[in-house]
């Protein structure tokens, strides 16, 4: 157990921002290996029941996630049953030494918990744009609360995780999506010196053995590419490539209007977001009209509360 290595790499963003994408490249590390979002282990609902009972993305496009010999059954009774010895049950299942775990479960309980249990965190933080944000939301019509709602979320969200980093001492790099996606190498390379690994060239992600937990759904198809059949709306342009490339993803620009997102950026928890993650008003919106009715609506949707349930926790 001693042997066993406890650095953990959190990819951390708000929802559809790339953090499934951007683990799976940080898998490519030397000694990494991707967990995914491996806090779903330990949920549990309101009447205290597991919440989830099916796990590996790759296995699970194959029909057999309950059999994955990383996260299959036996293996999450173990970890559910001593989840105190989360790192060294998964180490005695992978072949190959780790000395890198790569994280997305998105969940700031779930770090606290590993930190006190002897994990070395790092905290990466990957930022979509508020626009980029918002359009992956009405592509997957996904935009309770309202835009200004769903806007000051991103917002709020993407804050709070830079200042839980920031208020536990943990060290913290942030990359933009727009930036990983079109300079993937010099985004990775940074990330790697961030971490002090060795980022070298390998096989394809979806070509080699890999097990993690949930992600993006979209994240499936890499694996099992006839599943891009299933993508609706624009994303089935954006995967008809079977989900293996790069892309920017700008939906928003057929989804919002220049008024809408001229609108959403004079939001206040907006404007702070962005200046401290570098985002401006895009062209398209500088010419908007006068918004002043929109920014009003959006303004008071912010005002509402989210109808989320909190994750319970079974660690």
């Amino acid at each position: 157990m001693s042997g066993t290595s406890r650095k953990v790499a959190y990819v951390l963003s708000s929802n559809f921002s790339g953090s499934t994408l951007l683990a799976l490249h940080l898998a490519g590390f030397e000694n990494a290996y991707l967990v995914g979002e491996a806090a779903y282990v330990y949920r549990k609902n309101k009447s205290g029941d597991w919440r989830h009972r099916k796990f590996c993305t790759p296995c699970g496009t194959q029909g057999r996630a309950r059999q994955c010999p990383v996260w299959g059954d036996d293996a999450i009774e173990q970890l559910r049953q001593r989840p105190e010895d989360y790192f060294p049950i998964l180490s005695g299942r992978i072949v190959e030494p780790v000395g890198l775990w790569v994280d997305s479960s998105k969940d700031l309980d779930w770090i606290l918990h590993q930190k006190a249990q002897g994990a070395e965190p790092y905290v990466v933080h990957i930022t979509k744009s508020m626009q980029g944000f918002i359009g992956s939301h009405l592509n997957r019509e996904r935009t309770k609360g309202g835009l200004g709602f769903q806007a000051h979320l991103w917002g709020k969200q993407n804050l709070q995780y830079a200042n839980f980093a920031q208020q536990q001492g943990l060290p913290y790099v942030h990359v933009q999506y727009e930036d990983f996606v079109t300079q993937p190498e010099t985004v990775l390379k940074r990330i790697a010196a961030f971490l002090d690994e060795k980022h070298r060239p390998q096989a394809p992600y979806w070509e080699r053995d890999m097990h993690f937990v949930k992600g993006n759904p979209a994240a499936a198809v890499a694996f099992q590419p006839s599943l891009a059949e299933k993508q609706v709306g624009l994303n089935a342009d954006l995967y008809s490539d079977g989900g293996r490339g790069l892309f920017l993803d700008e939906k928003w620009k057929k989804l919002l209007t220049g008024d809408q997102v001229k609108a959403l950026y004079s939001l206040p928890m907006v404007k702070k977001a962005s200046e401290k993650f570098g985002y401006t008003l895009p062209s398209e919106a500088e010419k908007a009209g006068n918004t002043f009715l929109l920014t009003l609506q959006y303004r008071l949707q912010t005002s509402q509360h989210a109808a989320y349930s909190t994750p319970r926790h079974a660690y």
